[in-house]
């Protein structure tokens, strides 16, 4: 017999290290999809998720046994006969077990993959797994024991799994939808325009007192509205800060916080309410992260979104994501590997073939696909005088690319004095404030950045302006209730950091809110209180003479308005959190705190905003009576949300939500 392992039988292993861990794979995919659906309330997705899942996990673990056993099995062949009863097993389920584990503890415990303490823990866990291995092997492979290696069992799994996966979609499938019926108008009722421009800090907008014009169209308008002068965003991210706004709850409580995280089938949402006020409702999302995946679709009967890919739900893509945007050349493998992950969602999911969701044009969600969008639904419902109308415009302008019209970026360019070729910031994947800084880079590419910032804060200003115009002559007869707002800011180096979702300070979280509605707001008056985003949907509730839902931790700002004091407003609180670092403000009268959290490193932060709105000097330090106050009074905050969020997770909505999704409107 042969000293070595020949050129066939390495192939031969291969494959069948390969059919190992693909079939050992899908039972941890087929846990994690069910988790995702049930585990924290998370209900609106196709119920075809357990199929999809159970089969990109299959497919991913078969390329990676195979390409592990191939290299393997190649580097040994010339040295030592491999068992094909114990290889493929010694291989194929360590390889499975270490990769779910790891994956599992860097999503959900562990700061960045990268990070020491993150490679320390895969380290170790690789050793143990190894070990397993090699006591694998020589066991399967003692004197005695078959030689042939028989496939037929790791088949038989695989078959079984898939069986599961469709049991579990049809146990999605067969269950009952919480709709929304269609309510009875009352008399009067205005048509609501809703518009949110993703990415938008307050004080770029020379509504607020910036230096430039970017938004005169706005600016036109707050002559007949209330501007509230310090609107703060639950959360400096968009999904946790548009959650937030719809369901009128802090961050903790309606738990769609990190990326796969949903709202949980019990928290309300003010589109429900206003449906069941007799409000025809439609969204229009240029970003994926509201949708009707994430919960955002309840209430809608129509919903043009960007829609996320749902294998996004599962952990194993949230990493190889994370490999694609951030390792190099490895990134190209890991978009490759995504790229047939979409593939079968397109197959499994009907959905998809139906929407063409998967097909869709960036084009069709710029400001101008968006505003086609809503004229086409208007003219659908036009014939409908009876309902008002409830919509939903979610722009991502000015969100990076920062992509503005040329002429605009150089008249911004020439008044900030900078200039850059480069459409994004620095890359800062895995950036967190204060622990982890973005690379610094000079004035002029910083203040170009900014200028093209900037000017896609004009370009929408002014095409939202003729928007909303074409909207009021479609519906002369019916009064406007606008709201125009933002879910975060955006940082350009203020604080050592770019972006968002990274930190909680003022450039992140201080946001626009205005509200039109002649004759019924005073005009021209500006608030000048620090708000909480989640009072925004109390608020529109009590204009239209609906009681807000008990399920809401906001209040209503018509007391504000009329001149009430701090104590019939929400407390200001804000939280960025992607589990084991996180990030929760506070604030009251002049002061802010802000606690930063890096696995077991807290800091601390704590400002005095009137005589400090830079957030440059801590005054932790040197005064930490109001630092203990400031913490207990977030630390009840964040208390009485979770405690809300677990009455919420435990209570599980039942439905078909599988072929749900135009219908609820929103996937996110």
């Amino acid at each position: 017999m042969s000293s070595h392992t020949t050129q066939t039988s390495v192939w031969n292993l291969a494959w069948r290290t390969g059919v190992v861990a693909g079939a050992t794979g899908m039972v941890p995919g087929l846990i994690n999809s069910w988790e995702s659906v049930h585990g924290g309330g998370r209900a609106e997705v196709p119920a075809t998720i357990h199929l999809l899942a159970a089969v990109v996990h299959g497919e991913s673990y078969f390329i990676a046994g195979f390409l592990l056993a191939l290299l393997l099995a190649w580097s040994v062949r010339r040295r030592v006969v491999l068992s094909r009863r114990a290889f493929p097993v010694a291989v194929g389920v360590p390889l499975v077990v270490f990769t779910a584990l790891g994956i599992a503890i860097n999503v959900l415990y562990l700061p960045e993959f990268a990070k020491p303490s993150s490679l320390t823990a895969d380290g170790a866990l690789l050793l143990l797994c190894v070990g397993g291995g090699v006591l694998l092997y020589r066991r399967l492979s003692r004197p005695g024991g078959s030689t042939g290696g028989s496939m037929r069992p790791w088949f038989a799994l695989a078959l079984l799994v898939l069986l599961l996966a469709g049991l579990a979609s049809l146990s999605e499938r067969n269950a009952a939808v919480a709709e929304t019926p269609l309510g009875e108008p009352s008399a009067g009722l205005p048509d609501i325009l809703f518009v949110l421009v993703d990415t938008e800090r307050a004080d770029h907008l020379s509504l607020y007192g910036y230096e430039f014009p970017t938004t005169r169209w706005l600016e036109s308008l707050a002559p007949q509205s209330v501007v509230f002068d310090a609107a703060i965003a639950a959360s400096c991210h968009t999904k946790p800060s548009t959650a937030s706004i719809f369901t009128s709850r802090y961050p903790p409580a309606h738990q769609a916080r990190r990326l796969e995280e949903t709202l949980p089938p019990s928290a309300y949402t003010m589109t429900q309410a206003f449906r069941a006020a007799g409000y025809r409702t439609a969204a229009f999302s240029a970003n994926g992260l509201v949708s009707p995946t994430f919960g955002f679709g309840r209430g809608f009967e129509r919903f043009y979104r960007q829609e996320a890919p749902y294998f996004m739900l599962f952990d194993l893509s949230e990493i190889l994501y994370r490999v694609y945007i951030g390792v190099p050349v490895a990134g190209y493998a890991a978009g490759g590997v995504l790229g047939t992950f979409l593939g079968w969602e397109w197959l499994l999911m009907p959905s998809r073939r139906e929407s063409d969701s998967l097909l869709q044009k960036a084009e069709d969600f710029e400001a101008a696909g968006i505003f086609k969008a809503v004229g086409d639904w208007y003219d659908q419902v036009e014939e409908d005088t009876e309902h008002p109308l409830f919509t939903y415009v979610h722009l991502l302008e000015p969100h990076d690319p920062y992509e503005p019209p040329a002429d605009l970026q150089k008249s911004y360019e020439q008044l900030l004095g900078g200039h850059t070729s480069e459409s994004y910031f620095p890359h800062y994947v895995g950036g967190f404030l204060p622990f982890t800084e973005g690379p610094a880079v000079d004035e002029e590419h910083r203040l170009g950045l900014v200028a093209r910032y900037d000017a896609e804060i004009d370009a929408v200003d002014a095409a939202i302006g003729r928007f909303v115009a074409g909207i009021r002559e479609r519906r002369p007869d019916r009064e406007l209730l606008l709201v125009f707002t933002s879910d975060h800011g955006e940082e350009f180096y203020e604080h050592h950091g770019w972006g968002h979702g990274h930190s909680l300070y003022e450039e992140t979280t201080h946001v626009p809110l205005l509200i039109s509605y002649p004759g019924h707001l005073p005009a021209g008056l500006r608030i000048k209180e620090r708000v909480s985003m989640i009072d925004v949907a109390p608020t529109l509730l009590d204009l239209i003479g609906v009681p807000p839902p008990p399920a809401f931790q906001g209040t209503s700002l018509l007391p504000t308005i009329q001149g009430a004091g701090a104590d019939s407003r929400s407390p200001i609180f804000s939280e960025i959190f992607w589990g084991a670092h996180y990030a929760r403000s506070f604030s009251e009268g002049t002061r802010k705190l802000i606690v930063a959290t890096h696995g077991r490193e807290e800091r601390a932060f704590l400002f005095d905003l009137e005589q400090d709105a830079a957030e440059l000097d801590n005054l932790a330090e040197r005064d930490p009576v109001a630092l203990t106050t400031f913490k207990a009074k977030m630390q009840q905050i964040v208390e009485q949300s979770e405690a809300i969020a677990v009455q919420a997770q435990a209570v599980r909505i039942e439905g078909d939500i599988a072929d749900q999704m135009r219908a609820l409107g929103y996937i996110d």
